[in-house]
């Protein structure tokens, strides 16, 4: 049985993803690590030959965001192209916020200090 947060699950309501969506997309989609966040993507390549076809159409182009630390799943969203997403993805993510953009607005800081002293 697949954990969903309390946003995950108001998500899969809004968009119509049964927990069996979700199930085999954990099951069967691919597992790609990026960002600090596991991303389950089911794409045509892994949907099974068994099921039957309303329910392909279904689980076709479903994305899950997991938390590698608790395997809750944070939310889910269905994009065709999202394998090209994930991978543009920041690789700098960490626990909730983007220490990219904390890098830059450090540095950003860092020269402001700098100019000051030298005017004094």
């Amino acid at each position: 049985m697949v954990e969903l947060t309390k946003h995950a699950g108001l998500r899969c309501q809004q968009r119509g993803f049964s927990e069996e969506c979700l199930e085999l997309v954990y099951d069967f989609g691919t597992q790609i690590n990026n960002g600090g966040a596991l991303f389950y993507f089911m794409s045509d390549k892994n949907i099974p030959d068994h099921l039957p076809g309303k329910t392909k159409e279904k689980i076709r182009g479903i994305t899950m965001v997991v938390d590698p630390d608790t395997s809750e799943v944070l939310t889910v969203y269905r994009n065709s192209k999202a394998m090209r997403d994930i991978k543009r993805k920041s690789k700098f993510y960490s626990k909730g916020r983007f220490v990219e953009a904390d890098r830059h607005a450090e540095r950003e800081r860092s020269s402001l200090v700098g100019d000051l002293v030298t005017l004094n």
